[in-house]
């Protein structure tokens, strides 16, 4: 029965997660920061350097099984800017690319905050906005929300004239106007980093920091902790949550929604503090699950109890993105210890559906002294996959004689896996990937989305998702074929899934143009 079973298995893979793409790749730049995907191809962006100018912005192209197609560097329009940072937030409205960061000065070091509107291959700037807020250091925008295509949140931080850091909350229009900013605070030695905006159901929004505490004047007594500050639609302060053991240092992710109207949020807690002393190993490190509804209240907090390192111990976690899958389960990645990346899927509910510890192919048996595989954000592909992209260093050592520092792109089947199979033995059950005959014309469209299945399919429901799954309507399918009107759509890229009555589903991408 076990080798039916097995044989049974391999052959539903063999209809699903096998058409799909495994590789690790690396790509020119020493960071990537995120990836979109396009019809064809991938885009990455992130960072390099000539030699003498730094942190110039990288983009590379590369086809859906990760060789590379072209490579280019965004050089800013004055010489002034040579150091320059983007962070891995990236929007996509009407056709066009947001992504934010940092410009800074060569002489004054002096950061001015920055939003660029890419076109949709990012080979030139629609325009772009910067933003001088406080004398002193400057600032940096490390998130933002898109309201509509003029109309825009910023989470910034701002650094003043003591050095002090604290995050800022603006709205700002497309010309870089500010409406309305607020900042905010977390006492004396401490300094506030922002993380993530989401926008909650009354307007307001959900923004995720980092509060970091130095109680002695220097490394010694450090603390780093989670801070999810709600805010009205004017960005007054409500209510501020530190999920988690406040005895321990903890890592923060991402606020996301949940299917029954609450709020979920991941944390990590890699170590203890203490005010008298340096920061030491938590052994019982692991990533959290936190639900709360819209006024901050408690739904449950649960630990993953996430696998053991091949010591026997703990990882130390710190995560780099959450998003929502097109399931309505979480996938979170980042790094996981010193050396390694991870990725992992759970229910929104706390259920740990699978966890990957993700490494270089091309590194296996590396005797490098220094060696670090950072994910810095993840995207779900049409494939039903995942492509990450990240950050690999290692110093000298026998596979890499000089060493290197470079971006690389990861893409895993919908299990996380890098070679085919790796889920056999985890236990779960998402085999339900088949081939319904799903066709959508026209596509592109302007309006209307002709959707038809094979004629022995029974069809329940037709989805329409973002590209970061983010489901956006369903609507009921009793019928082998049927229109859907989707004009109210921004333009861009979408996904659109069937799902059958016995749970089987297929998705295709179509685009509003």
């Amino acid at each position: 029965m076990r080798i039916l079973y097995l044989v049974l298995i391999l052959i539903l893979i063999g209809t699903s997660a096998e058409s799909q793409e495994r590789f690790f790749e690396f790509l020119p730049g020493w960071r990537n920061l995120n990836i979109v995907e396009k019809d064809s191809t991938y885009i990455s962006f992130g960072y390099t350097s000539d030699g003498i100018a730094l942190n110039h912005y990288k983009f590379s192209s590369f086809s859906k099984t990760g060789v590379l197609i072209d490579e280019w560097d965004f050089d800013l329009d004055t010489v002034q800017f040579l150091q320059s940072r983007f962070t891995n937030d990236v929007s996509f409205v009407q056709g066009n690319y947001y992504i934010s960061g940092e410009i800074k000065g060569n002489n004054s070091g002096r950061a001015f905050g920055t939003l660029f509107k890419f076109d949709h291959d990012f080979k030139d700037t629609l325009w772009s906005t910067s933003f001088n807020i406080l004398p002193g250091k400057g600032t940096t925008i490390r998130t933002h929300l898109n309201i509509n295509p003029n109309k825009f949140i910023l989470g910034g931080f701002l650094q003043d004239t003591d050095f002090q850091v604290y995050p800022s909350l603006m709205q700002s229009d497309s010309l870089g106007n500010i409406l309305w900013r607020s900042d905010f605070f977390c006492g004396n030695n401490c300094d506030l980093y922002p993380f993530h905006i989401m926008q909650a159901a009354d307007g307001g929004c959900f923004f995720t920091c980092a509060e970091l505490h130095n109680w002695g004047g220097s490394q010694v007594g450090r603390a780093e902790k989670t801070a999810i500050i709600k805010t009205d639609n004017l960005g007054n302060e409500q209510f501020r949550l530190h999920p988690g053991n406040p005895n321990l240092y903890t890592v923060p992710g991402w606020v996301l929604p949940t299917v029954d109207g609450n709020y979920i949020t991941a944390y990590s807690d890699p170590m203890t503090t203490d005010p008298e002393n340096l920061p030491q190993y938590n052994p019982n490190s692991d990533i959290w699950l936190e639900k709360f509804d819209i006024l901050g209240t408690q739904i449950f907090n649960i630990s993953m109890d996430l696998p053991l390192d091949n010591y026997g111990e703990r990882y130390m976690f710190s995560i780099g993105q959450i998003i929502e899958s097109i399931d309505n389960t979480l996938i979170i990645v980042g790094e996981a210890g010193d050396i390694n990346g991870f990725i992992l899927k759970v229910t929104q509910e706390g259920e740990l559906l699978w966890f990957r510890i993700i490494t270089p192919p091309q590194a296996v048996g590396n005797s490098g002294g220094g060696e670090w595989t950072k994910i810095k954000g993840i995207t779900p592909t049409t494939d039903g996959g995942y492509i990450m992209a990240g950050e690999y260093f290692s110093s000298p050592g026998n596979i890499f004689p000089e060493g290197i520092q470079t971006a690389f792109a990861a893409k895993v089947d919908e299990y996380g896996c890098l070679e085919a199979g790796c889920q056999i033995g985890d236990g779960i059950n998402e085999l339900n990937k088949a081939n319904l005959g799903l066709k959508l014309y026209p596509n592109p469209t302007k309006g209307i989305v002709n959707i038809t299945i094979s004629n022995n399919v029974k069809a329940i429901w037709v989805r329409v998702y973002g590209v970061t799954g983010r489901m956006i309507f369903q609507e009921p399918m009793t019928v082998n074929s049927m229109q859907l009107n989707v004009s109210e759509l921004v333009k861009g890229m979408y996904l659109l899934e069937v799902e059958t009555a016995d749970g089987f589903r297929e998705i295709k991408q179509f685009i509003v143009g």
